[in-house]
């Protein structure tokens, strides 16, 4: 039997009949401490403005942070399954978050760019494969917390829930009941070069 969220969670997903975004993010918020709407608020604006920041040179790499994005991969590692999903407890899966480094904030947020699983190659985020992102899909470069919750179609309903404190959290986006969860944790080679044109394009760095 699949595991179910807190029982607000399934009180509100009785009442609308469906799990949303906004579930889960209340579900995040329940478990964790992410950024304060105010908080991404004003990165969101910040990211609109586009206005450049002091950045560490670890960063941005030999070609510097003028002109390009940066790309950083990270490993989940499944601690529970329900019947029948394809992870299993144990099974990882690599992934990558991409962001422009001049944008990072004095705190270390970042509003991300793009989300790749990589399955046999990566995910096209421009495609129904991949997981959008928007302006509060926030990552912070120091903790390596990221503060996410989408919901996509990959082979049905499902919302991604990646919290601070490095939990994932996949539900069905129906019924909210628990699919998959684990944990998340950033290599530590860290940040790679991304080249922007192609990134935009078909979302390869």
């Amino acid at each position: 039997m699949h595991r179910k969220c807190s029982g607000a969670l399934v009180a509100l997903a009785t009442t609308v009949g469906m799990f949303s975004v906004g579930s889960a993010t209340a579900f995040a918020r329940a478990r964790t401490k992410p950024h304060s709407a105010a908080a991404v608020g004003r990165l969101s604006a910040q990211s609109a403005r586009a206005t450049p920041h002091a950045v560490a040179s670890s960063h941005c790499g030999k070609a510097g942070c003028s002109k390009h994005l940066v790309s950083w991969n990270f490993t989940t590692t499944f601690t529970y399954a329900a019947p029948g999903e394809p992870f299993p407890v144990g099974s990882t899966v690599l992934e990558r978050v991409v962001y422009n480094p001049r944008h990072i904030d004095a705190d270390g947020n970042v509003v991300l760019v793009g989300h790749q699983e990589y399955l046999g190659g990566w995910a096209n985020p421009f495609t129904a494969d991949g997981t959008p992102v928007d302006n509060h899909t926030v990552f912070n470069v120091n903790t390596h917390e990221l503060t996410y919750d989408v919901q996509v179609t990959h082979g049905r309903p499902i919302v991604l829930v990646y919290t601070p404190y490095n939990f994932l959290g996949i539900y069905d986006a129906t019924d909210g009941s628990e699919l998959e969860a684990g944990t998340y944790a950033f290599d530590t080679a860290g940040p790679q070069y991304c080249n922007a044109h192609t990134w935009y394009v078909n979302g390869t760095c």
